[in-house]
């Protein structure tokens, strides 16, 4: 959008005047209009490479813009032009993730889009959302995966054709609680007559 207020202002020569945007998504306009983080901290948002791009753009327009807020998918009667606008743009995108779906993965690198200071790079494809993830997956995966398979009799395989992402999803919407017990029960944890007899020597039967 702010591209193309930007072209129509070179197209016309505009150089004064206000516009006033809209737009559905809170934190969108938080980043782009409100909030202007220092130092690491930009990239570090998701979709941080637009982020960094509405505000070159908004650095180059002659005259005030601002952003402001409309509710999605609107079915009050006091309908404005702002909601069916919003309801046009939602139905142009899902027409569009329509005709390509799937997931789309660049073979190459794009040019620059206007405004980059900085580019994350991993396995071939900009980083723009989930950094810390990344991070700490390349950073702790492997040696989870030994010592998982260390203390259990799966292969490599098997290992893989775990379900993992599945895993982490339900265990993350577990009380803290029940993250405790399952967290003691996966690794053994749990003071059971079995691991008193390897601490203590105690007695390995189940209790009558």
């Amino acid at each position: 959008m702010l591209c193309t207020i930007h072209q129509i202002c070179q197209y016309y020569h505009i150089r004064e005047g206000s516009i006033q945007t809209f737009c559905n998504n809170k934190a969108a306009l938080r980043h782009v209009f409100h909030t202007r983080l220092q130092g690491v901290s930009p990239f570090l948002l998701s979709d941080y490479d637009l982020v960094q791009s509405c505000h070159h753009i908004l650095s180059l327009l002659p005259f005030n813009v601002t952003g402001t807020w409309v509710r999605g998918h609107y079915t009050g009667k006091d309908k404005c032009t702002q909601h069916i606008l919003n309801e046009k743009a939602d139905i142009l995108a899902t027409q569009h993730n329509q005709i390509h779906n799937g997931a789309l993965r660049s073979s190459h690198l794009f040019l620059p889009i206007p405004g980059f200071q900085i580019r994350l790079l991993y396995d071939g494809s900009v980083i723009t959302s989930k950094l810390y993830q990344v991070i700490t997956n390349e950073a702790h995966t492997a040696n989870i995966q030994k010592h998982i398979q260390r203390k259990t009799p799966l292969t490599p395989t098997q290992f893989n054709n775990i379900h993992w992402s599945a895993h982490g999803r339900v265990f993350r919407h577990l009380t803290q609680f029940n993250q405790l017990s399952t967290s003691k029960l996966l690794d053994q944890l749990v003071h059971t007559n079995r691991q008193c007899h390897l601490m203590y020597a105690g007695s390995a039967a189940c209790p009558s």
